[in-house]
């Protein structure tokens, strides 16, 4: 049984210091399994509540498990889509920080 195409399992996470507000994360490959008839299989998303930048493509935020059978389990990795990169941010008068990207 498929229990997940590519790129099927796909969620959102907040990004923090970065230069976008959020940042997808997916599977990239194909999960499937050999079930015995009448076995159930339960699924079990493992993601923080949010990532703080930077963030590389490709790099693991977050698992998915599938659990069936006598307490056979497969674990997928979710990855992130794209690259986030940080927002520096410096002091600038009266000590406010403003992002230095916006203000050299």
């Amino acid at each position: 049984a498929i229990l997940a195409d590519i790129g099927e399992l796909s969620y959102e996470i907040p990004v923090v210091n970065g230069d976008r507000d959020s940042v997808r994360c997916e599977n990239s490959t194909e999960t499937s399994v050999i079930l015995k008839k009448g076995e159930q299989v339960t699924k079990k998303i493992e993601l923080n509540r949010f990532v703080t930048a930077p963030i590389k493509k490709g790099e693991v935020l977050g698992h998915i498990s599938f659990e069936y059978g006598n307490g056979k389990e497969i674990r997928v990795p979710l990855l992130a889509s794209m690259d986030i990169n940080e927002i520096k941010y410096k002091k600038g008068l009266f000590g406010f920080l403003n992002p230095s990207d916006n203000y050299g």
